[in-house]
């Protein structure tokens, strides 16, 4: 019985999350837009989710992901060996899924009193848009 209602609540929390996708992609006419949706995937679990969702969501309307999405995973290279692991699960998370994904591979370069924090934000918005821009997309999520 414990296993039926743990399904229940998880089956529950994905409809919820999914509805907030939808609604917020509403709020900015993400659906009404032309062209891929760039998602910046980190390959953790809050980036997955979103994935998910928005596949589950173009899937509902009509679409297919990977004529619709694009997952970029931004390698920083600020953690030697960990970010190519989590750039090889990223890549086969999103071959199983069926999403097209390209790696970009980044330099952080610190500025003044900046921290590495914000040089690598810089550098994934960087690399979000410069996507963005070369598959005409106007669409960064």
């Amino acid at each position: 019985m414990g296993t039926q209602s743990s399904q229940h609540a998880s089956a529950k929390l994905v409809r919820l999350f999914e509805a907030k996708v939808r609604r917020g992609g509403a709020r900015c006419r993400l659906w009404e837009r032309k062209g891929p949706f760039v998602v910046g995937y980190s390959g953790g679990g809050d980036s997955t989710a979103l994935l998910l969702s928005l596949t589950a969501l173009l899937e509902k309307a009509g679409s297919r992901a990977k004529d619709r999405l694009l997952a970029l995973h931004v390698h920083h290279g600020l953690r030697p060996g960990a970010a190519d692991g989590d750039a090889r699960h990223a890549e086969a998370f999103c071959r199983e899924q069926d999403i097209p994904f390209l790696l970009a591979r980044v330099r952080v370069k610190r500025s003044g009193w900046r921290g590495l924090e914000a040089a690598a934000r810089d550098a994934r918005r960087a690399a979000l848009l410069s996507a963005a821009d070369e598959l005409g997309s106007n669409s960064v999520v």
